[in-house]
């Protein structure tokens, strides 16, 4: 609802990176997205998580490391005190980008977003 609202609030700027590798790689991010049949919905609110990282860690995607994903991660929840369904989406959204985008290994998603405890022993 949150990513919903940023993206129909005309008054607020569309969020923008710089030139160079990590636009390059939203961009192909992008387009593995809209070939792959998302819809555009989706690919907007998965564009404005992806975005929003990049401001945020200030690397481009060849310096990123598991524990940067997993620290940004880890702040959304803490410092911003979002939503659920806003986490859930974030974690989409970076999963679906490093496996599409940077063809990250599995070991490295393992790392970076490490699977939920399950609520209930079995």
């Amino acid at each position: 609802v949150r990513a919903q609202r940023l993206l129909l609030n005309c008054q607020r700027p569309p969020l923008k990176l710089g030139p160079g590798s990590a636009s390059e790689a939203v961009d192909v991010f992008q387009n593995v997205l809209q070939q792959n049949a998302y819809s555009r919905h989706t690919v907007n609110i998965y564009l404005l998580h992806v975005k929003r990282f990049f401001i945020k860690v200030e690397q481009t995607p060849q310096e990123l490391e598991p524990e940067t994903v997993l620290s940004y991660l880890q702040g959304l929840i803490t410092q911003e005190n979002i939503s659920a369904s806003y986490q859930n989406q974030s974690v989409r959204a970076l999963k679906s980008f490093l496996t599409l985008a940077l063809h990250k290994t599995p070991e490295f998603l393992q790392e970076a977003l490490p699977p939920r405890k399950k609520r209930w022993s079995e």
